[in-house]
């Protein structure tokens, strides 16, 4: 299962619990997450199975409905939240450089405490400013190889476009944080 699976589901079960897995399911969806996130709506199910097993949920109980459909509902533990604030964390520095875990982070944005998310912030761009060096460096080394396809070099466009339009975007919400954005923020 993907870091970014295992966020958007501890963030879930964090926001919904105690919730059964139909429950989760339907909150991720009514986010889109399915579309951005990169979560199919099945490996919900066998997110939350897999993290009960590990001890990162609790089954707190088995439930039938009124059609006596079975539903497990769950709950966080201890180990699941401290996992969840290491995944939260992780996301926002780039430990898992891609987009979905991004994303995640940004739809969990209130679950990091604001004194918390300004230095997260502050690194991302000292990283993505880094990461901009380093682009150019490898853009400028392959071309001047001379046996590189040219169209090679179009990757380093593509990764430098995106790490530039990152960086404006992550400056912007640093900005609006650090003036009082998204009031009602998480203390945990």
């Amino acid at each position: 299962m993907s870091a970014t699976t295992r966020l958007v589901v501890l963030g879930a079960v964090r926001r919904y619990q105690p919730a059964h897995g139909y429950q989760i399911r339907q909150g991720l969806l009514s986010w889109r997450m399915d579309e951005w996130a990169n979560v199919a709506p099945g490996s919900v199910y066998h997110a939350l199975k897999s993290m009960a097993r590990t001890g990162l949920l609790r089954v707190v109980e088995d439930e039938r409905d009124a059609g006596n459909v079975a539903r497990t509902v769950y709950e966080m533990t201890d180990a699941g939240e401290a996992e969840y604030r290491n995944l939260l964390r992780g996301a926002w520095l780039g430990h898992n450089r891609t987009y979905d875990s991004l994303m995640a982070a940004t739809a969990l944005l209130p679950d990091v405490p604001r004194a918390e998310l300004i230095p997260l912030l502050k690194q991302r761009i000292v990283q993505l400013e880094a990461d901009a060096l380093l682009t150019e460096s490898g853009k400028e080394t392959v071309r001047a190889m001379g046996h590189t396809p040219p169209h090679v070099s179009e990757l380093f466009d593509l990764t430098g476009g995106l790490a530039a339009a990152e960086l404006v975007w992550v400056r912007n919400l640093l900005a609006k944080v650090e003036a009082g954005a998204y009031q009602g923020w998480s203390t945990v």
